[in-house]
């Protein structure tokens, strides 16, 4: 094998396959042709750079929506070493000791008012079709001490599945913390437009969000 190539295969193993995650997030930047919303996120501040920003992107290719500077949704995402917090046009919401992937995703859902269009509770509708099983999880970290997946980014998760299915309410069967990461399942269920939904409830197992300053990844 010619020296040239042995050192280009060692750069990119010396960088953690750097090179293969570059391709891939520059696929990932390419606008999805059948997404079902489009929300006009930015990512700014002290502690921002392209990868972070490109992961945002990727989280929300994963949850069917694109990023676009002209969306009617918009919400800015500002990590600092003071707190990461997100703007919208409704006010700011700040954010705990969570992963920068939980941090796009809550963004997203608080962008798109994802609790208007998927309604959670623990008690099962009646006259509505169930659409079947769904989950959501957010895996944690460890960096100056243990930092266990978040609840609310595990809810977030199980929401955009239920609405990418059609769902408009999710029952919640099971939450639970294992190690770092945080797991919700439930039940999707496509309820007719005007149904009257009982209170939102969070599961009685897992920690509430918390505020705070965070470090991010």
């Amino acid at each position: 094998m010619p020296m040239k190539t042995i050192l280009i295969l060692a750069a990119c193993s010396i960088a953690l396959l750097s090179c293969g995650r570059s391709r891939n997030r520059a696929a990932a930047a390419a606008p999805l042709t059948n997404a079902w919303a489009a929300v006009a996120l930015k990512v700014e501040g002290p502690e921002s750079n392209a990868d972070k920003a490109a992961a945002c992107v990727e989280e929300a290719h994963r949850f069917g929506v694109n990023i676009d500077a002209d969306a009617p949704s918009s919400a800015t995402l500002y990590l600092g070493g003071d707190g990461n917090r997100v703007t919208l046009a409704s006010g700011n919401r700040s954010f705990g000791k969570i992963s920068m992937r939980a941090l796009c995703r809550l963004s997203l859902a608080y962008a798109l008012e994802l609790d208007k269009r998927v309604k959670v509770n623990k008690t099962e509708p009646t006259g509505c079709e169930e659409l079947g099983a769904v989950q959501g999880e957010d895996q944690g970290y460890a960096f100056f001490g243990v930092n266990p997946g978040s609840y609310e980014a595990a809810l977030a998760a199980i929401q955009f599945s239920a609405n990418e299915r059609g769902a408009n309410y999710v029952v919640i069967d099971v939450a639970r913390e294992v190690g770092m990461n945080f797991s919700i399942s439930g039940r999707a269920f496509k309820c007719a437009t005007g149904l009257v939904v009982q209170q939102q409830q969070q599961p009685e197992t897992g920690p509430a969000p918390s505020g705070g300053a965070t470090t991010t990844f």
